[in-house]
């Protein structure tokens, strides 16, 4: 709106008529481009003002940020239920809401020309009437007046419309500074509290959940080392115990074994010395009586056997029958008492080598059970 209005007799480019998406079309070429016109794309302002020179590219700018201001004031005005005119912009200036029958008059704003034949008035000056009647036309009044009167209206007014546009863009530009000073400070204020906030707490969870943490590790490390230590100290006090009482245990054994083992090899020794002293003793005897019972039968004999051939021989028998007697008798004799005495030997010899024999074996087999039984024992 503001590129057409101003510029509408040497317009290159012109206005594609779509409300909700406003562009800017190419008016001398076939081909169909588009521009945005945004104030605030550095590439959009620079293909517009290329058309344009220095000058009128401030103006096109000016007349874009005094209707984005009109729009915003409008739309954060309090709504209001009086039947009034609505309010506008009508692309070179910004009109309220008015009272119907009442016209409402605006200054031009510094991006017009003042030079337009359409709003020029005598002495170069222009004034926009809205004309808020019940036909709701708005038309443009052109009145000359005295050169002096129009100067004085006109430096009045323009030093008041230069003070109060200044003022509006000073007030805004130091309250929108002031606003974003504020923002951002009280944005950096709010997190620099609140970093500082979540960092105390932080810090506090931090410090509370090291110390507990801290004081559960040192009491179960302390739990271990007094476990550990009371478990070192039982199991040496347990093995200082065992040790003394299997000592004591081992001693006691070893005395009551070395005991009996003494008892029981004092009884064997003595009873083998007793033994032996008594088959030696035993032994002598047999042997003295068997030489003495030998020597009185053969005495007995002898004598007998003399007496009788001496009887015999008496009678004066003949020599050959007397030897014949004698070698007969005597032989038999000899062969009975022999047969006899050899068999009461051998069988007396034969007892008492098997009783020997016997003995021995006994003894020996005892005394290697009793050497099994006492290593077994022992070990």
């Amino acid at each position: 709106m503001c590129y057409s209005y101003l510029f509408h007799k040497s317009a290159h480019l012109r206005p594609n008529f779509d409300k909700r998406n406003p562009k800017l079309l190419h008016n001398l070429t076939t081909d169909i481009q588009e521009v945005l016109p945004d104030i605030h794309d550095d590439q959009s302002v620079s293909e517009i003002c290329s058309f344009l020179d220095k000058t009128n590219c401030e103006r096109w700018k000016d007349c874009c940020s005094a209707a984005v201001s009109c729009c915003e004031r409008q739309l954060n005005a309090f709504p209001t239920t009086d039947l009034k005119c609505p309010m506008t912009w009508d692309g070179f200036g910004c009109v309220d809401s008015t009272d119907p029958g009442t016209n409402s008059i605006i200054e031009c704003p510094d991006f017009i020309e003042y030079g337009f034949s359409s709003d020029k008035l005598h002495n170069g000056d222009a004034i926009k009437i809205k004309d808020t009647s019940y036909n709701g036309h708005v038309k443009k009044i052109k009145d000359t007046l005295h050169n002096g009167y129009v100067k004085k209206i006109k430096d009045t007014l323009h030093n008041g419309h230069v003070k109060k546009i200044k003022d509006t863009l000073h007030n805004g530009y130091v309250k929108k500074i002031k606003d974003t000073l504020h923002n951002g400070h009280v944005k950096k204020m709010k997190d620099t509290l609140h970093k500082g906030h979540v960092k105390k707490i932080k810090d506090t969870l931090h410090n509370d959940h090291a110390s507990k943490i801290k004081d559960t590790l040192h009491n179960g490390y302390v739990k271990k080392i007094k476990d550990t230590l009371h478990n070192d100290h039982a199991s040496k006090i347990k093995d200082t115990l065992h040790n003394g009482y299997v000592k004591k245990i081992k001693d006691t054994l070893h005395n009551d074994h070395a005991s009996k083992i003494k008892d029981t090899l004092h009884n064997d020794y003595a009873s083998k010395i007793k033994d032996t002293l008594h088959n030696d003793y035993a032994s002598k005897i047999k042997d003295t009586l068997h030489n003495d019972h030998a020597s009185k039968i053969k005495d007995t004999l002898d004598n007998d056997y003399a007496s009788k051939i001496k009887d015999t021989l008496h009678n004066d028998h003949a020599s050959k029958i007397k030897d014949t007697l004698h070698n007969d008798y005597a032989s038999k004799i000899k062969d009975t008492l022999h047969i006899d005495h050899s068999s009461k030997i051998k069988d007396t010899l034969h007892n008492d080598y098997a009783s020997k024999i016997t003995d021995t074996l006994h003894n020996d087999h005892a005394s290697e059970i009793k050497d099994t039984l006492h290593n077994d024992y022992a070990s």
